[in-house]
């Protein structure tokens, strides 16, 4: 999970699958060769007994090589050089539209390098626009979120947890099925949009505590300014990347949880019963 996997030359697997990750064909998989997170590449002589399938990548079949199913990219595309065998069905779902949206919130494991130098200048500059669109219309509920993840930071982990493990089972369920096939790019859109309100949440906490221009300090100002320290933080090999990596993915768990941000409503308060003062009448206390 996580890394890419090879099948070599000369190599024969029952069975090959990369979970965020790509999927490199040289030799041949008797089954099925499935990559989610990444491309599915087959080189010339490679070969696969059953379906190709890559969530959040394309698939792509050099001259030479042989798919004795179907050929399946959700979020990216099927491309076969002249000279590529592919048996059974070729299936789009999203195509070009669906592997860029992928590639912005940064499933392109596999992709070619020009494309995700691309991709990543687009994901900057969509990152830190939706930060500052966030700060300016929806700043209670990012105010929300901070505090979810300030006072109940545990269970924000465990949130967390829980996206991390459960998109990937998540997304093979969906495409065990016909309708839910298309729903895969919009399951992982929401996995990167809690992201987003995460990495925002911990922005403007991070903002709000550095030093710099105390009084001028608006929303848009503070979550600017903690952007630029996750950014650098995440520049620091393995440590601050990984930091990062943690603290946002708790985050994100205090979005799913809080409901993004929703405000908590608290139904107001029934005054208690109050028994009416009693009034002694003119003649009370009176002695005959």
């Amino acid at each position: 999970m996580g890394t890419d996997g090879l099948v070599d030359v000369g190599q024969s697997v029952a069975g090959a699958t990369a979970i965020g990750g790509s999927l490199t064909i040289k030799g041949h998989v008797d089954g099925d060769a499935v990559a989610v997170g990444g491309w599915v590449t087959l080189e010339p002589g490679a070969t696969v007994d059953g379906d190709v399938v890559a969530v959040g990548g394309s698939v792509r079949a050099a001259s030479g090589s042989v798919i004795s199913g179907d050929a399946v990219s959700v979020g990216g595309m099927v491309e076969a050089d002249t000279g590529a065998v592919i048996e059974c069905d070729r299936v789009q779902v999203g195509g070009r539209l669906g592997g860029v949206i992928l590639g912005v919130i940064g499933v392109a494991h596999g992709a070619p390098l020009a494309f995700r130098l691309a991709m990543w200048l687009l994901r900057v500059s969509l990152f830190v626009g939706a930060g500052v669109l966030l700060a300016t219309y929806a700043p209670v509920r990012i105010a929300n979120v901070r505090g979810f993840l300030t006072h109940r930071t545990g269970r924000s982990a465990l949130g967390g947890l829980g996206l991390v493990v459960g998109i990937a089972p998540l997304c093979f369920v969906l495409l065990l099925t016909v309708i839910g096939i298309p729903l895969v790019p919009l399951a992982i859109t929401a996995f990167g949009f809690l992201y987003l309100v995460g990495a925002t949440a911990v922005a403007s906490i991070l903002g709000e505590r550095l030093p710099i221009l105390a009084d001028r300090k608006g929303p848009v100002v503070t979550v600017l300014l903690g952007l630029a320290l996750l950014s650098l933080l995440n520049a620091v090999p393995y440590l601050g990347s990984l930091a990062v990596l943690l603290t946002v993915t708790v985050a994100a768990g205090a979005a799913l949880l809080s409901k993004f941000g929703q405000p908590v409503v608290v139904p107001p308060a029934v005054p208690a019963h109050i028994e009416p003062a009693v009034t002694p009448s003119p003649n009370e206390g009176e002695v005959r």
